[in-house]
């Protein structure tokens, strides 16, 4: 419970004295060990006992995930490991976690999905995409949400209106009037009430 507190707590921006100047409680802050620093406006990493381990040299950088973080520089985001090593070059958009082996990524204005070697294993073809969750990823189409496999196919259509990861076999989606939940199938196993006006 307080490793999954620590991981949403805010990016900190440091002065030149090491003080925070201002923190962003959207962006988590903490995960794997390493925490995101920002001095004078470029972010680096610091180990849980505060020494600095990857030096402030990005636009901008995220928490690590499966061994690897999000960081932009030149305008665009790559992966680096927890030596500071790209490992993935900055070549995309915009990022996305990598769960289950694969990230969400933004190029030419649409997402699909990397591995952890850079490679394309699901062509941009989203507007937007969350990460993997048992097999599925949630993906949206014109305006509507649907789920992919690993190897790209859409296993439930576009359909939704919003729709959310996998957990224990459901997910949770926003149908025209209500939210529902559905299976690993698309059926829904159970509708919510309506929303009182």
């Amino acid at each position: 419970m307080i490793a999954a507190i620590l991981a949403f707590l805010s990016v900190i921006a440091l002065d030149e004295g090491g003080r925070p100047t201002h923190a962003d409680d959207t962006i988590p802050q903490i995960a794997e060990g390493l925490e995101v620093i920002c001095i004078n406006g470029l972010c680096g990493y610091r180990d849980l006992k505060g020494k600095v381990v990857i030096r402030p040299q990005f636009e901008d950088a995220r928490v690590f995930s499966s061994g690897l973080a999000a960081v932009k520089t030149g305008g665009k985001w790559g992966y680096i490991d927890k030596a500071g090593r790209f490992v993935i070059k900055p070549q995309f958009e915009d990022y996305g976690w990598f769960h289950e082996g694969l990230a969400p990524v933004q190029l030419h204005g649409l997402r699909g999905y990397i591995d952890k070697t850079g490679k394309l294993v699901i062509p941009p073809q989203f507007t937007l995409a969350r990460p993997f969750s048992e097999g599925l990823a949630a993906v949206e189409i014109d305006g509507k949400w649907g789920y992919v496999d690993k190897a790209g196919n859409m296993v439930i259509k576009p359909q939704f209106r919003f729709a959310t990861e996998f957990s224990k076999g459901r997910a949770q989606v926003r149908l025209e009037d209500r939210g529902a939940a559905i299976d690993k199938t698309g059926k829904v196993i159970q509708l919510f009430e309506k929303r009182k006006h």
